[in-house]
């Protein structure tokens, strides 16, 4: 499963998806972050992606550093989903930009 952040968004409060990225990495998110050139969803930023093989792809736009903790508690319950499904999500992490579904 990995973990995808924008590093060239830019958020409503102007942080940047690199400050997303590093607020990600100081969490025990226990999963690799990787930093993604442009997702094309830029009106969103910042935007995070989570993909895993035989998963639900979620996108998810307008978050900011001080969401690292939501989006942490959320990688969790999609690694521990057997197909990536996110019925309850905290706040900062309703805002899809998209879902596909598992391929």
């Amino acid at each position: 499963m990995h973990v995808h952040v924008c590093r060239q968004c830019w958020g409503v409060d102007r942080s940047t998806g690199s400050s997303l990225s590093d607020a990600l990495r100081a969490t025990d998110i226990g999963h690799v972050v990787h930093d993604t050139d442009c997702m094309g969803a830029c009106s969103r930023g910042c935007v995070v992606a989570l993909t895993g093989w035989q998963r639900k792809t979620w996108v998810f736009g307008e978050l900011r550093p001080e969401h690292a903790r939501d989006v942490c508690d959320v990688v969790r319950r999609y690694a521990a989903s057997p197909d990536g499904s996110l019925p309850d999500r905290p706040q900062p992490l309703r805002r899809i930009v998209f879902r596909l579904p598992v391929v």
